[in-house]
Formats: C-alpha cells, structure tokens, sequence
C-alpha cells in the first residue's frame, strides 16, 4: 500500500501545473535539470565539422584565423576546440565562408556575417533541415536552412509562423510539411502543455 502512494506522489511531482504559461517547480534543481532537457533536445550547435571531414591544410587554415573584436577574443578557445558556429564573430565567419565545408554550412557562416548570432534547431537530419532563430524573444521569421541532395545546393527560406506566409512566396522542397514540422516544434516548446 505505500509502494502505490509513493508512485502517486511521484507521478504528481511530474506533473507540474502550467498557471499562464509557465510551469510551476517546488524545487529549483528540477526547474534547472527540465531546462537543461529542453535546451539538449531543441538547440542543434553546427559545426565547420558537420558532414565534411576538414583536411589538415583547411584545419590549419581555421586556426590561423584572427579577428581582434571582443566576441572573438572571449570565445576562440571555445571555437577552436569546437569548431562551433556559435563562438564566432560575423567578421570571422566572413573569412570562413570562402573555404570547403558543407554547402548548408557556408550558408549559416554567410548569414551570420550579414546579420550575427542565430540560435538553431536541427528540424530534420536527412535534408538536412536547419531552423535559425535570431531572437526568441522578438521570434517573428524563421529561417529555414534547407540542403538540397540532388543538386547539392543549401538555399535560405524565411517563414512567418504567426501569419503562416513564406517571404516572397518561396517555399522549400515539401514546404507544407516543414510548415507543419515547424508548428508543433513551437505548439511544443512555447505553448502551454500539460503533460509531456
């Protein structure tokens, strides 16, 4: 009998209530260890390594790289050991967008140096497909980073969830299915869910 309360109270702590829109923690290690969950499963991180394998004169080439603003010169360790997208300055990512990597790569690297960080979700592995938002705060367009197998070619989409439109009509190959990929991410992530 008190194996069955024990097993109610825990399925009751698992079950945290949602008060508008915000789900409710007694303890703060389980809010911390439930972002962290979330934050493993939603962010993707690409790499200059991702489906390429950098030879050692490419290699040479990245860690010859400078730049003497702030931001670089907080994370270049970072990036170095990395090779991460994430750790680097627009005026970088400038330089590394005229050498061989992956084509959705140099698309990420070309867009950063126009308009800085994006965070990113790996929609689909198989295209790939690659959503990056610039402000989750200011979350208005989405871009889709979309690699097209048959012609090896990684072409940049804008999506607007709130009005569902894509920017000059363009839509990727299969755009209504990613429409609706991109919806549940977000019905997930920012809306309020119940259960899990």
């Amino acid at each position: 009998m008190k194996k069955e309360e024990k097993f109610k109270i825990a399925e009751i702590k698992v079950e945290r209530p949602v008060k508008k829109g915000l789900r409710e923690f007694d303890d703060l290690r389980d809010a911390i260890r439930s972002m962290e969950e979330h934050n493993s499963g939603f962010y993707f991180r690409p790499g200059l390594n991702y489906g390429v394998n950098p030879d050692p004169a490419t290699l040479n080439k990245i860690s010859k790289i400078e730049c003497n603003c702030d931001e670089f010169l907080k994370h270049r360790e970072e990036f170095l050991k990395t090779l991460e997208i994430r750790f680097l300055c627009k005026h970088v990512a400038t330089k590394l967008a005229e050498l061989t990597l992956h084509p959705v790569i140099l698309l990420l690297l070309l867009n950063k140096a126009k308009h800085g960080r994006e965070r990113y979700v790996l929609l689909s592995a198989e295209e790939p497909i690659i959503l990056g938002f610039v402000s989750l705060a200011k979350l208005k367009w989405i871009n889709v980073y979309h690699f097209d197998n048959k012609r090896d070619v990684a072409i940049r989409f804008s999506y607007n969830p709130f009005e569902n439109k894509w920017s000059y009509g363009k839509l990727p190959p299969d755009g209504t299915n990613i429409e609706h990929k991109i919806i549940t991410l977000l019905r997930r992530t920012f809306l309020q869910i119940e259960k899990r």
